[in-house]
């Protein structure tokens, strides 16, 4: 019975798994109950992104556009929480280098990308080598430097 018991388990977290939302599409970060909880989604899915971009193929993962859309969506990217805003602006950042040389965003929420990474790199005058967030915004910089984007 212990290995029914196991292999029931078993089951039953892979049906779970199957269930939750794919982390790289828009519904991974819809009903985020709280900033924590929406602040670990964009970590996971920046996190995600970094050590995928390299072999991922947009085409492959169709909710890489719609997770781009939700990206530029007010609620993330002019969120009230400096931290979010960040991260979202850290997400963008690799789905350029994904997408390059053809953004998956109009020209106007290329124009709100922008405007929110030139406020993200203005925080670097408070911060240090070491200090929060300062890796966070020297990947930006890479990102930027590696992909040829010029702000």
């Amino acid at each position: 019975t212990t290995t029914t018991t196991t292999i029931t388990a078993m089951a039953s977290r892979k049906a779970s798994k199957s269930k939750a939302p794919d982390v790289l599409s828009a519904a991974y970060l819809e009903r985020t109950g709280s900033k924590n909880e929406l602040l670990r989604r964009l970590t996971t899915i920046t996190d995600t992104l970094s050590s995928l971009s390299e072999d991922l193929d947009p085409t492959s993962h169709p909710g890489l556009l719609s997770l781009s859309t939700s990206l530029v969506s007010p609620q993330i990217l002019k969120h009230k929480d400096k931290d979010i805003r960040l991260h979202a602006v850290l997400a963008a950042c690799e789905l350029f280098y994904i997408y390059a040389p053809e953004p998956p965003w109009e020209e106007g929420e290329i124009i709100e990308i922008f405007g929110q990474l030139i406020r993200q790199l203005g925080n670097l005058h408070a911060t240090s080598p070491g200090g929060a967030n300062f890796d966070s915004y020297f990947h930006i910089l890479e990102q930027l430097s590696e992909v040829k984007i010029g702000v």
